[in-house]
């Protein structure tokens, strides 16, 4: 999960948390991976008052992401990965990793150009090796916007 629209709340850490937590109540061994500096999906696990059904938070906020990622791919049936809020060199190695990128964005042309050269290199690493798929996920609406009138 990616943004690179650091100003703006996108949700892409409430949207890794959830996902994650989705698949492990439906039965499925889930890893969530926080790659983000800021740290904030392993904030949540440990600060967690309520307790959750997930089991596995690790950080891996290094470049050796897509190596290290490989150990844990025989052990769980999803791996979420919580990106950073910007495009940077672990965003890379996350889409080397990756079946499918989803892009939170807000809904604003603004928001939709903010992510361009994430895009970008989704689409290389896609005609290198034909993965990962990906999807823009629409986290927020702008009041006004075309959107926010649709009934």
């Amino acid at each position: 999960m990616h943004s690179t629209d650091p100003g703006r709340l996108t949700g892409k850490t409430t949207i890794s948390t959830n996902l994650a937590g989705c698949l492990y109540k439906r039965g499925h061994l889930v890893l969530l991976v926080d790659s983000d500096l800021q740290g904030t999906a392993l904030d949540w696990y440990s600060a967690r008052p309520y307790g959750t059904d997930l089991r596995a938070v690790i950080g891996i906020d290094r470049p050796v992401l897509h190596k290290s990622i490989r150990q844990f791919t025989r052990d769980y049936a999803h791996i979420v990965i919580d990106g950073s809020a910007k495009i940077a060199e672990n965003t890379t190695f996350a889409i080397r990793v990756a079946d499918l990128v989803l892009i939170p964005v807000r809904y604003s042309g603004f928001g939709l150009w903010t992510v361009e050269t994430l895009v970008e290199a989704i689409r290389a690493w896609h005609a290198l090796t034909g993965k990962p798929a990906a999807a823009f996920l629409i986290s927020a609406r702008v009041e006004r916007s075309r959107l926010a009138c649709l009934p």
